[in-house]
């Protein structure tokens, strides 16, 4: 059943990617919500087919709690060419906050899967720095959401460091791989879409990446847990 919904998952995914790419902002709407169901319906039958609410029920519960926070910040992002260009900020602040507390319960879950590590600061503080020094001389203009942005980079690099530094203590077995393979591109994705956002760049290849990127982490976060 599992790899079932994993098929209609992607599906979904992909037919989301290609309303987007034909610029028809309701539709698109409406079937991203679809392929944020998607993934989470992965999750669902993942934790139930695995029995993990059983046997790791405080990591199933924070792993929930950051699909639903993702399905809040997809819904906000998905309002932008919906609404005047003078919210994009306001709307992108939204839906970055929703982000980051569903990476905040990422990172809880990690901790709970291993131990914490100072190196999973470390990695974060490192790549958040180099970021934002290269956007100086890509030009990106951050505007008001600048500073969120760095708290929002912060955190998603912390998931992404911490799942690393899990995955070496336990040799790369599978749950701890996965985990990292989608914190991994979850942070490439979004260093994508900040050229979207924040350069302007609207040319079709550079957004189906972004939501080919993004889609395959969240996927793969949500099948984590039929390996925990």
């Amino acid at each position: 059943m599992v790899y079932f919904i994993l098929v209609i998952a992607v599906i979904l995914a992909g037919v989301y990617i290609l309303t987007e790419i034909k610029s028809e902002p309701l539709k698109a709407f409406a079937v991203k919500g679809l392929a944020s169901f998607g993934f989470i319906s992965l999750f669902i039958v993942s934790v139930y087919e695995n029995n993990a609410y059983q046997t790791n029920s405080i990591i199933v519960c924070f792993f929930a709690l950051g699909m639903v926070a993702g399905l809040m910040g997809d819904l906000y992002l998905a309002l932008r060419p919906l609404r005047p260009k003078s919210e994009n900020h306001q709307i992108i602040l939204y839906g970055t906050i929703c982000f980051a507390i569903g990476h905040l319960f990422y990172y809880l879950a990690l901790l709970n899967y291993g131990t914490f590590s100072i190196w999973g600061i470390i990695i974060s503080l490192i790549i958040t720095i180099a970021t934002f020094m290269i956007s100086k001389l890509m030009k990106l203009n951050w505007g008001a959401s600048k500073y969120p942005s760095i708290v929002y980079s912060f955190m998603l690099f912390l998931v992404a460091g911490q799942s690393f530094i899990n995955a070496v203590h336990v040799n790369f077995i599978s749950f701890s791989l996965i985990v990292f393979l989608g914190a991994l591109l979850f942070g490439i994705s979004d260093l994508v879409l900040a050229q979207i956002y924040f350069k302007d760049c609207k040319r079709k290849g550079f957004i189906v990446l972004n939501l080919s990127l993004y889609y395959a982490a969240q996927i793969l976060l949500a099948f984590s847990l039929f390996l925990l």
